[in-house]
């Protein structure tokens, strides 16, 4: 709920409380109302914090007699001022030589006063009164628009909370209305007295009304004239000004732009009036059909604006506000009197007569003569008693009406500053003995005063003399009067809080126990504030009585917790720990900074976290995260409400004023991330490793940042990764860390190290947004997320790039899946840039990015080069000099130590080389005398491969071999032993180096030529391939065996011995051979035999595309035509079957006149999917990657029964599950029909209601003669599921021998010779194959959605994805409007086709355009399980929530949803959508849903909950058959105990029920036994159905 919501419920619930009694909570103190015309009180409610209901009855407050108002007692002080006042009366004796001063007590309900507001509340206005006096005006005393405004909100339903906020019910804020300072003329509406018994304090309260109608009532409309002040409310807003309502019948004020233009600015803060603002104007003129009063609000014509003598007939006009001439008439000691008009008497106090104190008689006549005209304003007017009372001012602000600079602003601010303030010197310069005390106060402008009531000691009279000089405490101000009001007691002047201002949060203090009420305790800070304790800050502990501990009147420790200066309100804490805590505390939002630990208070706790409260309010929330508990699931587990823990302030959302912390205090890591930018290069400290990232603390700023472990380098090999991953230990410090993500709401960042990232945000191409992404240029990126149709690369933030299959190779790929890896490094070309969907294309085909020269840091050899670089640096700190005494390329003995086969230990496979059959041989050392020799032997392996080259090698012989290369970490070398390595011999010697300087000089020629040149690979392994340069020496070179964007295996493209070109990208700088001496020398050339340095590095150049490959699985150019192959049925069509090949991507179709030399008349009888089959290729279109096969037996010689060794052993060795695993990788063959899953239907028609294969088989026939089947028909299998059990018995011999006679016919059809085929045969008996002739059918059945959905397949199947969408758009056109089945059939092949093959854009599309045509309810039915059968549960849930939205009313759509989520293991979603649904549902459709959702539960949930629905529908239904039907079903289909059903059988045949239904069930009851009972219990059944037949005769 917004900030409106809120207010307008706070001013609800506010008017509503003010009708109830009043509370206790007394900000200073309240009293309740106090009429004078009946002398009766009225319960108000002034406090809106605390709901406390008094015990005691309404019938008791009224009858309940006021208390006489105590008389006043003169002084003994003042003898000599008391002679000549009368006390009974309360009046001067000598009236005519004195001026009483106005109080209280004078007031009578509907008195006029003029006013100053000097406080602006959320509910009323705190005002200014003359002599000294304040008055209260509620929110709906203002005018009568805003009041209609407050009853709209009081009446409204607090429930509604879908209901539109209009403007009529928008309650504007006073603080909009009104200005402090601003002047007023208001109307005493009624006078609250105090309660004796319960108020603390004792004073009077005023209330005030400002309503026009009010105020202005005594105004005579004759009196109307130029000059005269009155009140109005803005009642319109019109084109050129306001209309007014100035509370007289029949008149309207009229207020121009212009005329109110300087008020706006002025006073209005710019802002335009609103409707129910109240203003104070002066009449310009009145028209002439005495209906309109045209008047002005400019301040300053106001303020000089004069009424005229002549102008105004009656007294009752002149109310306050109005500017009048006087004429004195004398002059008293006290005031002066004066003549208004010649006849009516007013006066002018003390405190009106002059800014200056006048402290005698004759100061008064030497400022004013008897008889002098003076202008003054009126400030209060009285037409309740006979006398009529008017009293006028002559201070200067007032006659002035000044809004800014009068004196009292410039000394005293209006928002009261200086109260509390202590002033030193203060001078009496006039005493009135029944009222106060004047003072001077020393340096200042304004005058102070001393009530008697509340000024100094009871002695007051003898220290409060002319002269006298005291020291005094500001307690108020009197902005009317321009007087601050002092006081000289010297508890006062002690007093610690005086105001609410001087409260300060988080001060320890004494209280006293004043009330204990339902909310907490109220309390007393001192004499004129009060506090609550609320409940949960009483006690560490609940206290079921707090009055037991809390005793009234007691003095107890307590200490600020918080403080509200809109409503005044003030709470304190009990509790030990937050009185003594020491930590820092929060006075303002200000104070609030990342790092503090402070105590805060749970106050809430949810599934997410917990919410906590700190002092002055401040709340932050704690994640379930960061609550300090490892594995924490539900935090109500661990933690409580009004517990008190410590808190870690770690986020600040500065704009919307939200905090988060930590209940983790020791956690160094810091969420302000306003320091971190993404791409700053960082440094981190390892705090934590996990299994597939690293969290660290970034150093100095100490932000979590995360680096999962495929960020670590550019090769992301497992092997690889895991070297980095073990060289990482728990305080140590990674530099060069890229930020490329900022999580802001949990305040952590996700960092790189990939190199090749690194270097392309220093050039510009690593983007972050999408400004700086063009087309056609050149990025590094890396893979996001892999999806069956798509691969997203992901740069700096949130910014992304979407590869389609058909732009990541230059040749065919069936699925991404399984060739790009999450987090892989990529080279991509930018293709399309969409800045109004914020999206774009990239392509990572070979060919477009071979063209790098814009990426200057990336050259054919990086990749091999970067691998080394950090094989080096992971492993140098475990370089030893005594450890390796050979280098790559160097001829070695070896003896052979053992055999390895897959039999082996795995602690001797884990070695360099994974092979199996390979040779564990251990290197000769050249110094056979050396002790430490055995010590510091070396291992070697030779792999299967190289071993096969050499004949009749056994254990324990000893050969030479070539160092192949060497595992640094592991202490190994790979040899190679091939013959033709040892063909470059010198003197019957190799040398002892991989290359001589001559070679040297070579390699470098080649290296600036760029030259390519041949290579044989020795060794291949994950990473890179080792191979030998036979034309230079047999040197040893290393070569990548995979790219940035290609990281195929390369076990399948690469063999040992294959010659293949390279060119030569790196050559090592000369090396010394060790001696035996550890010179310093040979120990600085020790590195260079290991690392980078002394390898040589080629890249691979390829003669053809490189190709994206999964691992050992063959693409379609791994087959030739003719060629045998095994494969399983992926697909069948009524035209044929689609062939997957094992252990490959490819598939394609075999026809079904290529499946048997006899006619095939129903492929379905046939085959089945996942059938394995055996089929020779008949033909291969790899630029359409389609692949056709045969299966006659004709086309089979009798050598194809043997086939390739690869393709048996693969296909006995791969499991079933490895099988099943390689066919998700690529997509099913395309079948844009709706299908529905046989194992969701069944007998009892659970899910049956509204099925969309229902829809599919009342498709009209097709308007074509075929004499071949375009559709499997499933009716017959329908129709046999509602066979009888006799029929079943009686036939089941029969059917066994026909079925056994049908077999031997099919195996005589398929031995016979294949007839000759008719290739110039009609299209109705032959699949069409070619566009062509899709098109020749559709021409004779164009409202054929079947033709059409082929033929769409059939583009599919040919990768023509665009023209098959132009296909479906064709058909929508041209398929008759009438035909809405058949357009609905092509909206759902649409539908599936977006969803294979399309964006989540056009699937989009596609669903907003069929709803619109379709049934909606339809559509939605059919989404859900287009999505569920591909597998996105997530949009199918989704989708499930907003068809329950929509069709609330079925309970069809609840029922399916209900099925998903037990189907999906979703059980207590499931059964919570039960009772969701019933409230949704109407009642008739109650059973039907009860009885749907425990068949479900039967079927995939608990049987025993299956159950218990059921028999709470049997005792509510008792009489429902059909109910007893399927509850039996059900029971016999559970199959948990026999005896169930027999129990159930018993119970129904014992009710009363028809003839007719008596036997349908005795005859369910005769069927069950016969399947599943005995003899006897079949006769039982026999004799019970007859005993029950006879009794029913």
């Amino acid at each position: 709920m917004d900030m409106q919501g809120n207010k307008q419920m706070f001013i609800r619930n506010s008017f509503e409380d003010m009708k109830k009694e009043n509370t206790d909570f007394p900000r200073g103190g309240n009293a309740p109302e106090y009429s004078v015309k009946n002398g009766k009180e009225i319960k108000h409610k002034d406090d809106l914090l605390f709901n406390h209901k008094d015990n005691r009855s309404s019938d008791e407050e009224i009858d309940k007699p006021v208390k006489k108002k105590r008389k006043l007692k003169p002084s003994k002080s003042s003898k000599d001022l008391a002679s000549n006042f009368d006390i009974n009366d309360n009046k001067l004796k000598n009236e005519k030589n004195s001026v009483e001063l106005l109080s209280i007590h004078h007031l009578n309900v509907g008195s006029y006063l003029l006013g100053r507001i000097v406080q602006i509340n959320s509910i009323d206005l705190v005002v200014s009164l003359p002599c000294q006096m304040m008055g209260y005006v509620s929110i709906n005393e203002i005018s009568r628009p805003l009041s209609k405004i407050i009853t709209n909100i009081t009446d409204s339903d607090e429930d509604s909370e879908d209901e539109k906020e209009t403007d009529e019910n928008t309650l504007p804020e006073l603080s909009s209305l009104f200005k402090i300072g601003q002047w007023i003329r208001c109307k005493v509406s009624r006078i609250e007295t105090p309660d004796n018994r319960k108020a603390a304090s004792n004073h009077l309260r005023i209330h005030l009304t400002l309503v026009p109608d009010e105020v202005n009532s005594d105004i005579i409309s004759t009196d109307l004239s130029k000059g005269m002040i009155i009140s109005a409310s803005v009642e319109s807003v019109e084109d050129h000004g306001y209309i007014l309502s100035i509370g007289l019948d029949g008149i309207d004020g009229f207020l121009h732009n212009e005329d109110a233009k300087n008020y706006i600015k002025s006073c209005n803060n710019g802002n335009e009036l609103t409707v129910g603002q109240v203003i104070t104007v002066s009449v310009i003129k009145v028209l002439d059909n005495k209906r309109t009063v045209k008047v002005t609000a400019d301040p300053e014509i106001v303020a000089k604006t004069k009424i005229s003598d002549t102008e105004v007939h009656n007294i009752c006009s002149l109310l306050p506000g109005n500017l009048i001439t006087s004429t004195v008439s004398d002059i008293c000691s006290n005031g002066i009197r004066v003549k208004i008009m010649g006849l009516l008497d007013g006066v002018i106090d003390l405190f009106h007569a002059s800014p200056k104190i006048m402290t005698n008689l004759q100061e008064l006549h030497d400022n004013f003569k008897v008889g002098k005209k003076i202008h003054g304003r009126i400030i209060y007017v009285s037409f309740t008693t006979e006398a009529k009372r008017i009293r006028l001012s002559l201070l200067p602000h007032v006659v002035k009406l000044e809004q800014h600079d009068s004196d009292i602003d410039k000394e005293l601010p209006i928002n009261g500053a200086l109260t509390g303030k202590i002033i030193e010197n203060v001078t009496v310069k006039k005493v009135d003995g029944r009222k106060g005390v004047l003072l001077e106060i020393e340096n200042m402008n304004i005058n102070g005063y001393v009530r008697f009531k509340s000024g100094s000691d009871p002695n007051y009279s003898n220290e409060l003399i002319p002269g006298s000089t005291h020291r005094a405490r500001v307690i108020g101000y009197a902005a009317l009067d321009n007087l601050l009001l002092l006081s000289t007691k010297k508890s006062v002047l002690e007093q610690k809080y005086l105001r609410f201002e001087d409260i300060n949060i988080g001060d320890v203090t004494e209280c006293k126990i004043v009330k204990i009420i339902e909310n907490g305790i109220l309390v007393s800070l001192s004499d004129s504030l009060s506090a609550l304790a609320p409940n949960i800050h009483l006690s560490d502990t609940s206290l079921t009585h707090p009055s037991q501990k809390f005793k009234l009147g007691t003095i107890h420790k307590c200490r600020i917790i918080n403080k509200d200066p809109s409503t005044n309100y003030i709470y304190v804490t009990f509790r030990p720990i937050l009185i003594n805590s020491d930590l820092p505390i929060f006075k303002s939002f200000n104070d609030v900074k990342v790092g503090i630990v402070t105590h805060g208070i749970i106050y809430g706790i949810i599934g997410q976290g917990c919410n906590v409260r700190f002092f002055c309010g401040m709340k932050a929330f704690v994640p379930i995260n960061q609550c300090g508990i490892e594995g924490i699931k539900d935090p109500k587990h661990h933690f409580q409400i009004g517990q008190i823990i410590k808190c870690k302030i770690t986020k600040i959302l500065n704009d919307k004023e939200l905090i988060m912390g930590s209940f983790q205090i020791n956690d160094m890591t810091n969420s302000d991330l306003s320091e971190i930018n993404i791409g700053d290069m960082e440094k981190g400290k390892i705090i934590q490793i996990k299994d597939d990232e690293i969290i660290l603390s970034l150093i100095p700023s100490q932000v979590r940042a995360y680096l999962t472990i495929s960020h670590f380098s550019d090769h992301i090999t497992p092997s690889h990764l895991s070297h980095i991953k073990k060289q990482l230990r728990i305080d140590g410090v990674l530099s060069n860390l890229m930020v490329i993500a900022k999580n802001e709401q949990k305040g952590f960042v996700n960092v790189t190290k990939k190199p090749l990232l690194i270097e392309a945000k220093k050039v510009g191409k690593f983007p972050e947004k999408l400004e700086e992404v063009e087309e056609g240029s050149l990025v590094c990126g890396y893979v996001r997320s892999v999806t069956d149709y798509a691969v997203f690369i992901g740069f700096l933030g949130g910014l992304s790039a979407r590869a389609t299959r058909e732009r990541l190779a230059d040749h065919y790929i069936a699925s991404p899946v399984g060739i790009f890896h999450v987090n892989q490094s990529v080279i991509g070309l930018i293709t399309r840039v969409d800045k109004e969907t914020s999206r774009c294309e990239i392509s990572l085909k070979p060919s477009v990015v071979s063209n790098n020269k814009s990426l200057p840091f990336i050259n054919k050899g990086i990749f091999i080069k970067s691998y080394f670089d950090e094989l080096l640096h992971i492993n140098k700190k475990s370089l030893n000099q005594e450890e390796m005494r050979v280098m790559v390329g160097e001829r070695v003995k070896c003896v052979l130590k053992k055999r390895l086969s897959s039999e082996q230990d795995e602690e001797d496979l884990d070695m360099i080389n994974d092979d199996h059959g390979s040779w564990k041989v251990e290197i000769v050392s050249n110094n056979e005398n050396n002790e430490d020799s055995h010590k510091n032997k070396i291992e070697g392996f030779i792999s299967e491969e190289q071993a096969t080259t050499k004949n009749d090698i056994k254990e324990g012989d000893q050969i030479e071999g070539i160092i192949l290369d060497i595992d640094i970490e592991g202490k190994n070398v790979d040899l190679g032993i091939r013959p033709e390595l040892f063909s470059f011999e010198k003197n019957g010697k190799r040398k002892n180096k991989n290359f001589t300087d001559v070679n040297r000089k070579e390699l470098k020629k080649l290296l600036n030529e760029k030259t390519s040149i041949d290579a044989i690979i020795e060794q291949v392994k994950e990473d890179y391939i080792i191979v030998s340069l036979p034309k230079y020496s047999n040197i040893i070179a290393f070569a990548a065996s995979k790219t940035f964007n290609n990281r195929s295996s390369p076990f399948i493209k690469y063999q040992f011995g294959q010659t293949i070109k390279v060119q030569i990208t790196h050559v090592p700088h000369r090396h010394h051979k060790k001696s035996n001496n550890n010179s310093e020398d040979n120990s600085s050339n020790y590195h260079n035999k290991h690392t980078l340095q002394y390898r040589v590095l080629v890249s691979i150049v390829m003669d053809r595309d490189d190709k994206l490959i999964i691992s050992g699985i063959k693409t379609i150019d791994d087959f030739v035509e003719g060629q045998v192959i095994k494969g399983s049925v992926s697909g069948v069509e009524s035209y044929g079957i689609f062939i997957k090949i094992n252990n490959s991507v490819v598939s394609g179709l075999c026809h079904k006149s290529k499946i048997s030399d006899d006619f095939v008349s129903d492929v379905n009888e046939l085959f089945k999917i996942g059938d394995k089959v055996k089929a020779k290729i008949l033909n291969i279109n790899k630029e359409k990657q389609n692949v056709g096969f045969v299966m006659k037996k004709s086309y089979f010689d009798s050598d194809d029964d043997q086939m390739d060794t690869d393709e048996d052993g693969t296909e006995q060795e791969d499991s079933e599950d490895d099988q099943m695993e390689v066919d998700e990788d690529k997509p099913r063959p395309i079948n844009l029909q709706w299908e529905t899953d046989s194992d969701d239907q069944d007998s009892d028609n659970d899910e049956s209601d509204g099925n969309i294969t229902k829809s599919q088989n009342e498709v009209a026939p097709l308007s074509i003669s075929s004499s071949w089947k375009w559709k499997e028909n499933d009716d017959d299998d329908d129709s046999n599921d509602h066979q009888t059990q006799e029929e079943t018995l009686s036939s089941s011999d029969h059917e066994l021998e026909n079925e056994k006679s049908s077999r031997k016919k099919k195996h005589k059809k398929k031995s016979k010779r294949p007839e000759i085929e008719d290739k110039t045969g009609d299209l109705m008996k032959q699949k069409p194959e070619v566009s062509a002739d899709y098109e020749r059918l559709l021409l004779g059945s164009p409202n054929s959605s079947y033709i059409w959905i082929q033929y769409m397949s059939h583009l599919l199947n040919l990768s023509e994805f665009d023209k098959a969408r132009e296909i479906a758009e064709r058909a929508l056109k041209t398929i008759n409007y009438k035909e809405e089945q058949e357009k609905m059939n092509i909206w759902i092949a649409l539908m599936n086709l977006e969803n294979n093959y399309g964006s989540d854009e056009t699937m989009a599309g596609v669903l907003k355009r069929a709803l619109q045509a379709c049934n909606q309810k339809k559509i939605y039915m059919v989404l859900v399980e287009i999505y569920d059968k591909s597998n996105k549960f997530e949009l199918a849930e989704q989708t499930h929530h907003t068809i329950t939205k929509k069709f609330s009313q079925s309970s069809k759509v609840w029922c399916k949803m209900g099925l998903f989520y037990v189907q999906h293991g979703k059980i207590e979603a499931f059964r919570n959508l039960l009772q969701k649904s019933l409230k949704s549902l109407p009642k008739r459709k109650h059973i039907k849903t009860i009885t749907k959702f425990a068949q479900m539960e039967f079927k995939y949930g608990e049987t025993e909950r299956g159950r218990t629905i059921f028999e709470g529908m049997m005792n509510s239904y008792p009489k429902r058959l059909d109910l007893w039907s399927i509850y039996i079903d059900m029971e016999i289909k559970a199959g948990v105990n026999d005896d169930i059903v027999r129990r159930l059988f018993q119970r129904v045949v014992n009710l009363k029920f028809s003839t007719r239904q008596m036997k349908f069930l005795f005859k369910k009851w005769l069927k069950f036994e016969m399947e599943y009972g005995n003899d006897e219990q079949i006769e039982e059944v026999k004799e019970r159905a007859k005993t029950i037949a006879e009794s029913m005769h």
